[in-house]
């Protein structure tokens, strides 16, 4: 089931801060709550030797942050790295995900943990068609475009409906 307990932020590996896109006003709002009634949902942690990864959570650490704290309150979870993603990904209900967050983090499952399309789709609750066009999505986009969305300086949605078919048809025009 897991634990849950006060670390230091500092602590933590941030493996998948590259999957998270910086959206400053959902920053401020937690940010303010954080102030005013304190951490109230842990972040989720899972184990890796002597490591502690953080899987969910990456948006109230920034807010933990941003209001001089250098302490958090995680779950610790007993499920592996894997599927820990894999239970994150599927609570559709509880978190309404960025097709490009989605994206990079169902491609670090097929890349990194070798996951087939079959096999993440079963796990996730989606059908297989669903996340090979997640994966075609961040594929398609260059280095550049998927930086400035996950900064948030570039919306998913001109990275999704204008950037990836230009990238598809033009990478040259795509990066300029």
């Amino acid at each position: 089931m897991g634990s849950t307990r006060t670390v230091d932020i500092h602590l933590l590996e941030l493996r998948y801060a590259h999957c998270r896109i910086m959206n400053h006003q959902a920053l401020k709002q937690l940010r303010d709550s954080i102030e005013t009634y304190g951490q109230i949902v842990p972040a989720l942690v899972v184990t890796e030797k002597d490591k502690l990864i953080l899987v969910d959570g990456y948006l109230r650490v920034r807010a933990l942050r941003a209001c001089g704290k250098d302490q958090i309150c995680v779950h610790l979870s007993e499920e592996n790295e894997q599927n820990a993603m894999f239970s994150l990904l599927a609570k559709t209900n509880e978190r309404q995900w960025e097709a490009i967050e989605q994206s990079v983090l169902l491609q670090e499952l097929h890349r990194r943990f070798g996951c087939s399309l079959s096999h993440i789709a079963a796990r996730i609750g989606r059908d297989k068609s669903f996340v090979k066009r997640r994966l075609d999505l961040v594929e398609a986009l260059p280095e550049n475009i998927l930086k400035a969305v996950i900064s948030g300086t570039l919306s998913t949605w001109s990275a999704s409906r204008v950037m990836a078919p230009l990238a598809r048809a033009n990478i040259k025009d795509a990066q300029n």
